[in-house]
């Protein structure tokens, strides 16, 4: 209901689903528009290891890439996703979040020289 979601994409076998990413929109300091961010991605634990994470990353950042993004952000493994063009960009973490851990992926473009925050929804604290 909150505009969060731009794509969902499973991973299966057999009617069993293995894994998901979500990716959702992204927003740029500078009013730039087509960021998106990757996350979260989840897969089965039986079935880790397995390159079904890495297959899902590369689906989303191929239908980004056809819908023209700029490109994508995530918080995450430093050692995990630049082997999926992921490139650590602490200097532009938005306040807040672990900037050791922010990285960038530019698409169509350059890499951004502003900050890009994550939708508005991943920011709300407390519970109603």
């Amino acid at each position: 209901d909150a505009g969060a979601l731009t794509l969902s994409l499973v991973a299966e076998d057999a009617g069993t689903i293995l894994g998901h990413v979500a990716i959702s929109p992204a927003i740029a300091e500078d009013g730039t528009n087509g960021w998106y961010a990757l996350g979260p991605i989840a897969v089965e634990p039986s079935h880790q290891r397995q390159g079904i994470g890495g297959s899902l990353i590369r689906a989303s950042m191929e239908r980004l890439t056809a819908m023209n993004a700029r490109g994508c952000v995530l918080i995450g493994d430093t050692n995990y996703y630049p082997r999926h063009g992921f490139v650590p960009r602490p200097d532009l973490a938005p306040e807040g979040q672990p900037a050791q851990h922010y990285m960038v992926r530019a698409l169509n473009g350059q890499t951004p020289d502003t900050v890009v925050d994550f939708h508005p929804i991943f920011q709300m604290t407390g519970t109603k």
